[in-house]
């Protein structure tokens, strides 16, 4: 059962057929991952977090069913089956079946890894990571995390070992032990 603002609750006749694997909030919205790769979202809107295309603010969990190969384009293809999702404050990441990273929201601090634009309302493809492939997402307030996939081809990487605000993906090295949980 899910309960709306007015206090009324409404069954979500979709959880009987494809049961949630994976419910992530950010500052006032809600992503839903379900076993068949379909993504809900909901809640507050103002910067495009839910992913629909406006900034209409959702009271129910509604299926991301479209996204964006290139975020400044008007074209739109159908969303993939996603396996990972994450909110942040007023942004939203996922990853598709095929291990590319999307994201839409907020970009005011480079969190989506979509240079030059402020803001993308729909799930966007990060091309500035297409050199990696992704398991997982995690996100911030303010930032974001992909962790590759443990099959994941060589990626090259450098440091510019300098402490600043960084607006582009940066590949982190590790100490070669595959990561099993981030706090």
């Amino acid at each position: 059962m899910i309960k709306n603002l007015e206090g009324s609750t409404t069954r979500a006749s979709f959880l009987k057929s494809d049961p949630i694997v994976q419910i992530t909030a950010g500052d006032a919205h809600n992503l839903v991952l379900t076993s068949q790769g379909r993504l809900f979202t909901f809640g507050f809107n103002n910067m495009g977090q839910c992913g629909h295309g406006s900034t209409k603010n959702l009271l129910v969990a509604h299926p991301v069913e479209k996204v964006k190969e290139q975020a400044d384009s008007d074209r739109e293809k159908d969303a993939p089956r996603w396996i990972s999702v994450a909110g942040g404050k007023e942004h939203s990441l996922a990853v598709s079946d095929a291990k590319h990273v999307y994201a839409c929201g907020s970009n005011q601090f480079g969190q989506l890894g979509l240079a030059g634009l402020p803001q993308c309302f729909h799930f966007s493809k990060v091309h500035s990571l297409e050199q990696g492939l992704f398991s997982n997402v995690f996100a911030g307030g303010d930032h974001s995390f992909a962790l590759l996939d443990k099959d994941n081809p060589k990626v090259q990487t450098k440091s510019t070992g300098k402490m600043d605000i960084e607006f582009s993906p940066q590949l982190m090295a590790n100490s070669g032990d595959p990561a099993k949980q981030l706090i």
